[in-house]
């Protein structure tokens, strides 16, 4: 969505969701992986693979998503990828979510089976950061304004409590500029071979 392009995590909140993901597909070969994105509707990016060259490229192409409009439907992007599982012939396995957990699409009561791990993964900073907007060549002619004022977005630590008390396996962490809990996230899902 729009706020993941704020700055407050450097170099930007989706850039370094991004950094994550490749540092942790970088530390699971040979592990099936699939790369998911979302906001108002869910996007498969990679079907699953184990090809880490692909995966590290179409992870590097959603650096350049641009979704200045958008909102997130985060439950609904969960709930589909729990499907996926499902219709690729399993209903076990890992998820990870790399959000700023500022879901403004109507969410929904989630069905997670306990089979399924979820790693979520807020990346933001509680004082916030504001929306900049850029054209397609990259440069930036403002930030997204409500009212004639600059929007500020937060990370809402309470949003990742709540959620995580609505799945049956899950553990949250925040990441910031300088952290890259990815050696946490693996070992979160080592009792779970998939």
């Amino acid at each position: 969505s729009a706020s993941m392009l704020a700055e407050d995590v450097k170099p930007s909140r989706l850039q370094k969701a991004v950094m994550l993901a490749k540092h942790l597909v970088r530390r699971a070969p040979g592990q099936q992986i699939s790369v998911v994105a979302f906001a108002e509707v869910q996007t498969k990016i990679v079907p699953f693979t184990n090809d880490i060259d692909l995966l590290d490229a179409r992870l590097d192409s959603v650096k350049n998503l641009r979704n200045h409009y958008g909102s997130s439907a985060l439950t609904i992007a969960l709930q589909e990828s729990i499907q996926y599982f499902k219709e690729s012939g399993d209903t076990t396995g890992n998820i990870v979510i790399l959000t700023d957990g500022e879901e403004t699409a109507e969410g929904i009561d989630l069905k997670i089976p306990k089979e399924i791990r979820i790693a979520l993964v807020g990346v933001g900073t509680t004082n916030g950061g504001r929306i900049p907007l850029d054209d397609s060549r990259g440069f930036r002619f403002g930030y997204k304004k409500y009212k004639g004022k600059d929007i500020t977005t937060k990370l809402n630590p309470n949003y990742f409590k709540t959620l995580e008390k609505q799945i049956p396996v899950a553990q949250t962490w925040i990441l910031g500029s300088y952290s890259l809990p990815s050696d946490e996230i693996i070992n979160f899902f080592k009792t779970e071979k998939k």
